[in-house]
Formats: structure tokens, sequence, C-alpha cells
């Protein structure tokens, strides 16, 4: 296969994109080296300032060829070069550009470079922001990056009889790893596709949501960055003053970019909310409650001297945890346990050395260096700010670690089997099992994290740092923090009458909740409304409040309004009949105060979108409101089968309506249970005339044509097709009512796909047999015939009579020329307008099947001198006569979807909140970084 001359390949973008990843490496280790020396020879500081020139000029190269590797890889896919594997399998010629970027990081590789790419911008931030911080803080980045491009430099090594991966290239040619057939072809490039996007992955949330969440895992970087500069320097002190807008910053984005998975989740997918507690989602909720507990002890350190070592390891510590987060993410270890982790790909060792350098790097340089700490003598006053803001991050850093042991089970499970392999003994008696239920197994201790946080957050701000003199202050405090107490029992006492507080610490929450809002709002008017701009964590501390009042109304009292189990028992499941309703299109159904109506749906590409109409019913049931909302299903390419299930929501400022499709009929499932469904029809064989009817058991079928552009809901036309369809009416022998109905065969690439018809108030299925064909291939009893005429002319086929009426200019651009020949009939209606084609030198002609006549006509000649049109007549003598067709009369309906509907009531207050909590760390940034430029 080597020797074979490959036409249309782009080697040398794949050539070019080895060569900048293993440049960006290079230049990586050597910048942090040449960083090193530069701090090294801090007492010359000629040779010193040379070196860090050197370095930092190294530096720019390393993020010139990141921002490279990063546009050649996108113009490479948007160009569909699918010679390159990661090409091949994340785009397709059908995939909308605008999900380019999407795909571009749907992939391990990709989110790599998405992650190196955003180190190397931010970068060279801090390359000139830093001053007297970048020796120290450039090589720890530097290194950083370094890790990430072995995953992708792809070198092979061998080690004796085996070959081991060092990394996965996404320039690496398809190829080189895979082995077909059509790889012996010099051309294979003019005809393979792409294999394509993820159609789960097709939305918009997935252009937005990773970059702004590899941009907080980026920027969670730099506090490591200058917490191991403060070790190496010993400047225990001073760092923090640097660090403290940067953790801001990572805090804010961070926190952003998980904010936007939740709306993702709730908006785009049929979770039935914004978090389940997936082991994806909390390992990146993990670094941030840590690197949020770090902010706290930051702002200790700072006014008070104390809680630097803290400071230290929460720092450190979140950096760690995005590791260990990359690690469950992308060794296949959460496979089994999460819809979001990627598969395997062979780089769990460099991921585990990756994270074990780090952990152990920085520990082991915390003792090395942690003895100059100064350590406050006295111990911190009871009543002092900073005794409380440390117990606040020490319950923070209580339920990381509770999240974190229950998501590390699988990695417990497969440490026990990695040992037991070792010493050859079984420990499976040791494993351990994950909760039943997640949720609920979550919130039971998460619940009592987030009323401690929120109580504390509360009261706090109204003591002092080093609080010499509280006795004088006490009366006002416990008054204030009296009138907070009562007004949220209040609240919460009047808010049980709307929201379901199913136990005693329900109440306990909300109320926390509604005190930390409270409290923190009255500080922001009395302290700081004048100057808004230091407001940032006192309305950090605000959304905190009205989130947990959010999580509350909306994820605790969320309830089924899709219930009716009067009228749905025996058509749904027992135990579905709480939650969901059986809607047969065009038949209204009353549920818990609203009418619903399935009006019908429609199909773009792969998705089928359904229109509901929901009318909100008074309590005379009277309708007072209508509204719309269209749930869509997205179908995998082929449409074998459903593979998501797209939910719509109608917002309003109390709550939210939240409806998706739970469930079709089992032949609009996927292809499986269509053909399950098919065979278990009794199919019945009968021949019928073009306008003569036939009896069957319980109706009466009546043929009125034959088409040969037919049109049916599941086929796609393809050039090529020979497609016929049986115009039907189809009767009620018990009634009057008649029914419509077109059953399609298509004959493609001599492969027969058929398309039956569907009458579901009949329970009556027709299929056509494949023998329909017969009557378009048979020399023997058709007819062959040439007529020229004139516009005005009368002409004979079958013993009937047509008129050529007029030529029709169609189209006469500069590529081509269309006209058309309008024919008539005895009765001058228009019966066909066959086309004849010029383009260039070459021309063509469309067939036009004439129903009352069996025949095709084509135009296939024009003559300018007399303007006189050559028609071609192809009688089919037999194809309306003994038309063979199936009917199966045991077909149950096809005609209804399940539907699921949720209310979410005082979900914006969970929005809000969580924006505020956002926001306020975004304005906390902003306000240090104003401060440092200042001085």
């Amino acid at each position: 296969m080597d020797q074979i001359n490959y036409s249309g390949e782009h080697l040398w973008f794949g050539a070019l994109g080895h060569g900048l990843v293993v440049l960006a490496f290079v230049t990586a280790i050597l910048a942090a080296i040449t960083y090193l020396i530069s701090y090294k020879s801090r007492r010359d500081i000629l040779i010193s300032n040379q070196w860090k020139t050197f370095a930092r000029n190294t530096y720019l190269l390393h993020a010139f060829s990141c921002i490279s590797i990063f546009m050649l890889l996108l113009f490479m896919m948007a160009n569909h070069y699918y010679e390159y594997q990661y090409v091949w399998m994340h785009v397709s010629e059908d995939l909308p550009m605008k999900y380019i970027l999407s795909a571009f990081w749907e992939g391990q590789e990709g989110s790599f470079l998405l992650w190196i790419l955003w180190h190397s911008v931010i970068g060279i931030v801090l390359l000139f922001k830093s001053k007297e911080w970048e020796n120290t803080t450039m090589p720890v980045l530097c290194t950083v990056q370094a890790f990430l491009l072995c995953m992708l430099l792809g070198i092979h090594i061998p080690f004796g009889d085996t070959i081991s991966k060092f990394g996965s290239s996404p320039f690496v040619l398809l190829r080189d790893v895979m082995e077909a057939p059509i790889f012996s072809r010099p051309d294979y490039l003019s005809v393979i596709k792409g294999k394509g996007m993820n159609v789960l992955l097709q939305n918009y949330w997935m252009t937005i949501h990773p970059p702004t969440l590899f941009l907080g895992f980026a920027l969670t970087t730099f506090p490591f960055c200058f917490a191991v500069a403060g070790l190496i320097t010993r400047k225990h002190k001073e760092w923090l003053t640097a660090v403290q807008p940067w953790a801001l910053l990572a805090g804010s984005v961070l926190g952003t970019g998980i904010l936007m998975g939740s709306a993702w989740a709730y908006e785009a997918l049929s979770f039935n909310g914004y978090w389940a507690w997936d082991p994806v989602e909390n390992m990146s909720l993990v670094p941030w409650i840590v690197l949020v507990a770090g902010i706290h002890t930051n702002m200790i350190s700072k006014a008070t001297g104390r809680s630097i070592v803290s400071t230290y390891w929460f720092y450190g510590s979140a950096f760690i945890l995005i590791l260990f987060s990359t690690f469950l993410t992308r060794s296949g270890v959460l496979g089994d346990t999460s819809a979001h982790a990627f598969t395997e790909m062979g780089l769990e060792w460099q991921l585990i050395i990756f994270l074990m350098t780090y952990l152990i790097g920085f520990t082991v340089l915390f003792f090395k260096r942690s003895k100059g700490i100064s350590q406050v003598k006295t111990e911190e006053e009871v009543s002092s700010r900073e005794f409380w803001m440390f117990i606040g991050s020490l319950v923070l850093i209580f339920s990381a670690v509770l999240i974190t042991f229950t998501t590390s089970i699988p990695v417990y499970n497969k440490l026990l089997d990695f040992f037991a392999g070792i010493f050859n003994s079984n420990l499976t008696q040791y494993h351990r099992s994950a909760p039943l239920d997640v949720i609920g197994h979550y919130n039971k201790f998460q619940l009592w994290t987030a009323v401690f946080v929120a109580i504390l957050s509360g009261f706090t701000y109204f003591l002092r740092y080093k609080e010499s003199n509280f006795k004088s202050r006490y009366k006002t405090f416990f008054i204030r923090m009296g009138i907070f107490a009562t007004i949220s029992l209040l609240l919460t006492f009047l808010a049980s009458y709307q929201l379901d507080m199913v136990s005693w610490q329900y109440y306990i929450f909300f109320g926390a909740g509604v005190f930390t809002f409270l409290s923190n709002l009255t500080y922001f008017w009395i302290y700081l409304r004048k100057q808004p701009k230091f407001a940032g964590s006192v309305i950090s501390h605000m959304g905190f409040g009205l989130m947990l009042v959010g999580i509350l109304a909306s994820g605790l009292n969320k309830r089924f309004i899709s219930t009716n189990p009067f009228t749905q028992r025996g058509m749904i499941a027992d135990e579905d009949l709480g939650k969901n309703v059986l809607l047969i299109k065009g038949s209204p159904m009353t549920m818990s105060g609203y009418e619903v109506n399935y009006k019908g749906d429609t199909i773009i590409d792969n998705n089928r979108t359904f229109d509901i109409r929901f009318s909100k019913l008074d309590e005379k049931g009277n309708k007072v409101k209508n509204f719309d909302l269209n749930p869509n299903i997205v179908y995998e390419r082929d449409f074998s089968k459903v593979a998501a299930s797209n939910p719509s929501t109608l917002r309003t400022l109390t709550k939210d309506i939240y409806v998706h499709i739970a469930s079709l009929p089992p032949e609009e499932i996927n292809q499986e249970q269509a053909k399950a469904k098919t065979d278990s029809l009794d199919f019945k064989p009968y021949k019928v005339n073009i306008n003569d009817t036939l009896y069957t058991k319980r109706s009466y079928i009546k043929a009125t044509g034959i088409t040969f552009d037919p049109k049916h809901k599941e086929y796609k036309p393809e050039i090529g097709d020979i497609a016929i369809g049986l115009m039907l009416e189809v009767g009620n022998m018990k009634n009057d009512s008649v029914y419509k109905a077109m059953p399609v065969i298509v004959l493609r690439d001599e492969i027969l796909m058929s398309y039956p018809a569907q009458i579901n108030d009949l329970a009556t299925k027709i299929d056509l047999d494949q023998n329909i064909f017969k009557p378009l291939f048979d020399k023997d009893d058709n007819q062959t015939f040439t007529i020229k005429v004139k516009p005005g002319d009368k002409f004979n086929i079958a013993g009937k009579e047509l008129t050529f009426e007029k030529f029709v200019m169609k189209d006469k651009s500069g590529e081509k020329v269309v006209v058309s020949a309008e024919i008539l009939n005895n009765q001058g209606n228009v019966v066909g307008s066959p086309q004849f084609e010029i383009i260039g030198q070459s021309s063509k002609s469309d067939k036009v099947y004439i129903n009352e006549f069996n025949a095709f006509i084509a135009l296939i000649k024009i003559d300018p001198k007399d303007e006189s049109a050559t028609f071609e007549v192809n009688i089919l003598k037999t194809l309306g006569k003994d038309i063979p067709i199936k009917v199966a009369e045991n077909s149950t309906r096809a005609d209804y979807i399940v539907l699921e509907a949720v209310v979410f009531p005082g979900i914006n207050f969970f929005w809000f909140g969580s924006l505020m909590m956002m926001m306020g760390l975004g304005l906390g940034f902003w306000a240090k970084r104003k401060k440092q430029q200042k001085v």
C-alpha cells in the first residue's frame, strides 16, 4: 500500500502540523529552563535580563506555534481533508459551517488543543503583566504546556515486543490507522465521506460552553503558578496580592462555564433539570469549590496574615483537581457512569504521570519552602471575621471531599483491580458500588453544606477583621441578625404556601438562602452603595442566597403536569402514569389544568419538530390562554434510530413549563423496532386496477392513480431513484369516513426500499409489492414512438386527444437553457410539462408521467427553424392493471407521541442568583486589577 501514489492528499499539512507540535513542545521546555536560569542569575541583573529576553522570545515562538496548530487543524476541518483521521472522524459534507468549531473540540485532541491555546494566549498577558513574578510563574506554565503537548505528539516507542503510544496526534493519516480495501485505490479521497459530528452535539451550546469551560481550566493554572512562585521565592505575603485577581477571574470564568453546562442540559437535553450530579459535572464543580475556598483564605491572609498555608494548598489543590478531572474524563474510567466522558484513547499512563508530577512536586516544594511562612501566634477571636471565613472555607473543602469521594469510586475499583493483577489475587469483594439514587445521595449531604455556607456568609460581613472590641458592638450585631432571621422565617413561612416543603430540612434550606440574601443586601445598602465597585463579594453572596431559593423552588418542587391516570390507564405503563401522557394527533386531551393538542410535526434534515398547542383552563374548564411548544427529536443521519429528544420550554417570570418527547411509536424509534413491528403484521396480497375498488374484511380501497414523484414523510429522494407512489382512497365500511393514502416503493441502485402507508383510524397498513416495477421494463407489452408537432397542434395517445399548447422558457442563464412544453387534455387542463435542458454542447430530457394515459412523455428535440417539438412517448400498457399491493389490518396506529411536561416554579431565582455569583467574582477581579494598576 505504501507504493501507491495517492491523488488529492494534502500531505504537507500533516507534516507542518507534526512539526509545529514538536516545535511547541521543545520551545515550552526551553522557555521553562531559560526562565529558571534567569531567576537563578537574578543577582547579576545583566545576565538575568539576557536570559529573560531569550526566554520571552522562546515563549512567544511557543505561543505562535500553538496558535498556528489550532488554525491549521481548523482550516483542514473546514476544507474536509478526509485523508486525516481527526478530520474524517469529526466533520462531514452535511455538517453546517457554524458547527466546525464545535467539531474541532468534539474529540480529545481538539479539546487538548483548546486548552493549550488558552494557556498560550493568557501566558502572553502574564508575560507582560506579572512584573517581578515572570521568572517564577512562567516556568510552571511552560511545563504544563509541555505535558499537554505530550498528549498530541503521536510518537510510537518500541519497548521489547510491544510498541507504546506517546500521545495522539490530530495529524495522523486515516490510512495509517485504518485498514480497508478502499485504500487500495489511488483516488480513495474521491469516494470517501466524513464520519461527521455526533448529532447530539450539533447545538450552539457546544460552540460556547467548551471554550468557556476550558478557559476556566486554563485560568485555574495561574493561581497555581503564583503559589509555586511564592514558595520558590519565599515571598509568602507578597504573592497573595499578585495572585488575587487571577483567582477571582478564574473563579468567575470557570463558574460561568459550569453554569453554561447546566443551561445546556436544561435547555437542550432531556435531563428534566439543570444538574444531575453526573461525574463529569462533579469534577468540574469540585475545582471551582476549592478555588472559591482559596479566594476566601486569600482575603483572610491579606487582611490578617493568617491562613497563608491554607491559601497555598487551596490554590494548588484546585489545579491538581483539574488534572484529576482530566484523568477521570479522558481515561475511560467513567465510561460506564457518565454520559459526558470521553472514550479511552490509550493515554491513561500519560495522564497519571501528568497528575502525579504536580501533586508530588507541589507537595515536596511546599514542605521544603514553607518553613519561612510567618505564623500569627495569637488565636483569632471567635467574634472575628477571619475566624468564620476560615470555617466557611473548611465547609467548602468538606463539600469538595464528599463529592470527590463518591465520584472517584470507579477509580478506587480500578486501583483494586490493578493491585489484584500484580499480586494475582481477587479483590472484587472490596469493590464499592455507586449509590443507586445518585441525586438523593448528593443532595442529602450537600444540602447541609449549602445551609452552613449561607448562614456563615449571612453574618460574617457584619464582623471585623482582627476583632478586639466586639463587646461594644454585640448588641447591634445580634439585633441585626435577629431581624434578618425573623424576616427570613416569615418569608419561609409564606413561601411554604406556594412551595411543597416536604420536610423540616427544606425549611432551613430556604430560610438560609433568604437570610444570606437579606443580610448581604443590607450590608451593601449601608456600607457599599456609594462604592459598588468594591461590592463583588457581597453581590456573590446575595446571588448564592437567591440560588438556594431557586434550587428549592425549581429542583425540589418541580412537578409533572403531564398526567391523567383516569383516561391514560392501559395506554401507557403504570409506572409512567404520574408523569407521561399519550397524545394522538389531532385529538385534544386535558391534563393538570391544561388542554393539550398534538397538532402535527415537520422534518427538516434529521430534526423532527412537533407542534403542540397548550390551552390553560380556568376552574370552569374555559380556555384562558394558549401557547405552543415545539420539542423535537433528532435522528441519526441515516435515520436508523432516535439519537436525542430535545425539550421545548415556555419561560415566564414565576415558572418554566418544560416539555419533551418521552417516547414515539416503536417503528419511529429505530429500524429494529420498525422491522419487528412489520414482521408481526398479517399482510394479505391483493391486486387492484386504476379507478377500480377492492374490498377487504374491514375496508374498501380505490386506486386513483400512480405517480413517479411520490411524497412520503420517510422518503428522501436521491438522484437516480425510480420511485412509484400509488394514490389510494381507503374507506371504512362501518361509516362514511374516507382516507387518502400513498404507499411508496423505490428502486435505488438495485436496492428496493418500501415506504408503506399507515391509516391510523383503520389500524391498516398498505404496502406495494416489488412486481409493480415489472411493466416499466416489459418491452413486449410497452409501446414507444415519437411525435413531431408545432404549438397549437393536436395529437393522440392511446386514442385520446392531446394538444401541444406552447413552449415555456424556464431558465435562460449564461450556463444553461431550460424550455418546457405545455400539454393539455381535451378539457383544456395541463396534464404534463416535459422539459428540455441545454447545457453547453449537451442536452437532456426529463420524462413526465401522464397518469390518465399510462404513458411517459419526453421532449427530446426542439427545431428552431419551424418551432416544432419532437416528443417521445412510452405507453406502459400494463402499469395500471393488476397492481400488486399488500394490506395488513392489524397495524396499531402510529400517529401518537408520549409527552412529558414539567413545571419548574421559581427557576429564575436559580439562574439569576448563579449569574450574580459569577458577576460578583468578575467585579472583584476588576476592582483588584484596578487597585494593582494604581500601585
